[in-house]
């Protein structure tokens, strides 16, 4: 029992139910059936698989959102540029027209 850290801590009777479980588990090992034998598949098995589901699909679900948002981030980007590249032209025909028209004709 020194194994077990605050064993001295626990009440008596949790003490002598540990011993007791113990005891018995020791004589299972010895005849060679198992816990899973006795009990089926733990718990936490059952957990680490659909963990390991959940995972693979949250994975999935993440990488499609990201590359969504590559997608979104490369259209607006492209949007972008193109106002850019559209307002600069425009700049340079009202530059244009001024130089080319008289002062009074063309109005702001």
């Amino acid at each position: 029992m020194n194994i077990i850290k605050g064993f001295d801590d626990l009440r008596w009777k949790d003490q002598d139910k540990i011993r007791h479980l113990i005891q018995e588990n020791s004589t299972l090992a010895s005849n060679q059936t198992t816990l899973k034998e006795k009990f089926g598949a733990t718990v936490q098995s059952k957990r680490k698989c659909k963990g390991i589901e959940l995972s693979s699909e949250l994975i999935k679900a993440k990488q499609a959102k990201t590359d969504d948002e590559i997608a979104e981030n490369f259209n607006e980007q492209e949007q972008t540029r193109l106002r850019k590249k559209q307002s600069k032209l425009l700049w340079v025909l009202k530059d244009n027209l001024r130089m080319e028209i008289l002062g009074g004709v063309l109005k702001e």
